[in-house]
């Protein structure tokens, strides 16, 4: 190991510029980007989806292919300078002694079929002696947090929940002893709770093991938080870079400051107090005792508890009600239930007899569901078009009709309707949602269910899709149930938050009261993982002056 000096950067990069393609066709991706990153520092990039983050983070580390375009600049850490593609034992020792990588989906990243102990094993220098391998797989599952870590080691990683594979994950990225660790969007599938564990336990590996870190993420809340310095990548160009607090308080570039203001509109709390004289609104939707148990097969141990347990709440007509909770809460079970994707084991659920339906069978009510995932909830074969058209044609709407609703839902949700013939593919995520969006309003719903609607865009798109839906509850006097394990939205489109855990309500009061004066300690928890809280101190609730 090269002794670098407390004040010296322990990794360089340098005018990195990569380029993707043929030879005679190369797409510029990343366009000169430098910085550097002293030990146990963290340095935070961020920037929207195609800006260039994630292809500069693998190019550090070595894990670009050499046959999918070109890498130029310098890349060093300590003495030791990146090797040239080609030569592959050298790129290899590179990535086998200076970096780490935790990647984005650890159920990807992972092999299915590998037990944690073996995936451990496998990462370890090959010179750790048979006896001493599986004892330093269970200190390294004991380093970074992992409860019960002997019994883990036989576990496989579909038997984890998200927080504890990423947890592996970072495990096997300082088998080895890395001085730079790489961490690639680590938090954006996890709840706020298990984020903010997984951000504390690589800030307190930071600084125990004097790592230099690179913290990419899209969220300029998550970055502006934990790192000490940062950078704004758009479109491949940095467009700036400094001091956190610095740029968080006075950002130099307009891109910038587009971030942190709508990272402070989601996270502003600026639901308003309820007055006590609302008038009462209209039942629209009763539940009483919902429960709802998945079938385990034969001998695979004990009957799970209940996904949802004796669930009992009321919906009235044109409210916006937030249902909250981490994963396994039973939230997006309960929203599947309410609009007829999953039969409940017992209970019952009625929708308003005005609507003229009958108790118990919401699958043919006016009810509408709008996915967390648009890629794969949209036909690939499918234009944009023809997605639109079924749901139209439900409602009578044929011929020479077709275009021009179509044309008119894609307005409604601020599509220009030349896309109307492309396919899901061709479309960007934010794109692809509003289409999902556009796509429950074709039936003319009376109630709305959005399933995480904003967990997989970035900042800017999320703030768009959020005030979209916002518009059309308040244009179309529509009910809105918004799903979702991030408090930091639900001001900006909840009347009202339900929370629940294990299963169970656990606080139900207006969103101002949720979010002011919470009475459960779970949901104050969830309210102190809420990420975005440097911008919040840092900044006045005055919009950002203009420079």
């Amino acid at each position: 190991m090269d002794l670098i000096l407390e004040d010296g950067p322990l990794l360089r990069v340098e005018n990195l510029s990569v380029s993707f393609g043929r030879p005679d066709a190369l797409t510029p991706i990343v366009h000169g980007v430098s910085f550097d990153i002293r030990a146990g520092e963290c340095f935070g990039l961020v920037g929207e989806t195609g800006s260039g983050k994630s292809v500069t983070g693998l190019s550090i580390a070595g894990l670009r292919s050499p046959h999918s375009g070109i890498q130029t600049g310098r890349v060093s850490i300590g003495s030791r300078q990146l090797p040239e593609a080609r030569d592959t034992a050298a790129m290899r020792a590179w990535r086998r002694d200076e970096v780490g990588v935790i990647f984005q989906s650890p159920t990807t990243a992972l092999n299915p079929r590998l037990s944690v102990r073996e995936q451990l094993i496998e990462a370890l220098p090959r010179a750790t002696p048979r006896g001493e391998r599986t004892r330093q797989a269970r200190e390294l599952l004991d380093r970074v947090g992992v409860p019960r870590a002997t019994e883990r080691l036989d576990a496989f990683p579909r038997e984890l929940s998200g927080g504890l594979a990423q947890r592996v994950m970072i495990a096997m990225a300082l088998a080895r002893g890395p001085r730079v660790l790489i961490a690639d969007e680590p938090t954006t599938a996890l709840d706020v709770r298990v984020q903010r564990h997984i951000l504390d336990l690589i800030d307190e590996l930071r600084q125990d093991l004097g790592l230099a870190v690179l913290l990419i993420s899209h969220d300029i809340g998550v970055v502006g938080d934990r790192a000490d310095r940062l950078g704004v990548l758009r479109s491949g160009h940095l467009v700036e870079s400094g001091d956190t607090a610095r740029i968080l308080t006075a950002p130099a570039d307009p891109y910038t400051r587009a971030l942190i203001e709508a990272n402070r509109v989601e996270g502003a709390h600026t639901a308003a107090a309820p007055t006590g004289n609302e008038p009462p609104r209209e039942p629209l939707l009763e539940v009483r005792d919902l429960t709802k148990r998945f079938r385990r097969a034969p001998r695979r141990g004990p009957v799970p508890p209940a996904a949802v347990d004796s669930v009992s709440l009321s919906i009235g007509r044109g409210e916006s009600v937030a249902i909250v909770g981490e994963s396994g809460s039973g939230k997006t079970t309960l929203a599947r239930m309410i609009t007829g994707l999953t039969a409940p084991t017992s209970g019952a659920l009625s929708l308003a007899p005005q609507l003229g339906i009958a108790p118990a069978n919401p699958r043919i009510a006016r009810a509408q569901y709008v996915f967390q995932d648009q890629f794969s909830s949209l036909d690939p074969r499918w234009s944009v078009a023809a997605q639109l058209s079924e749901p139209l044609k439900n409602r009578g709407i044929s011929g020479d009709a077709l275009p021009g609703e179509i044309g008119r839902l894609l307005g409604e949700v601020a599509l220009d309707p030349a896309l109307a013939t492309r396919y899901p593919a061709q479309l960007s995520g934010g794109q692809r949602q509003r289409v999902g969006i556009a796509r429950a309003l074709a039936s003319e719903p009376d109630f709305l269910v959005a399933d995480e609607p904003v967990s997989a865009l970035d900042a800017l798109v999320r703030a768009e899709v959020v005030a979209l839906l916002d518009r059309l509850r308040r244009e179309r006097h529509m009910t809105l149930v918004l799903i979702t394990h991030d408090l930091s939205i639900v001001s900006a489109l909840s009347e009202r938050v339900v929370v629940m855990r294990d299963g169970r309500i656990v606080e139900d009061a207006p969103t101002h009261t949720v979010l002011t004066s919470p009475t459960h300690p779970y949901t104050r928890e969830l309210l102190e993982a809420i990420p975005g809280t440097r911008i919040a101190a840092l900044n006045s609730p005055h919009p950002l002056p203009e420079r």
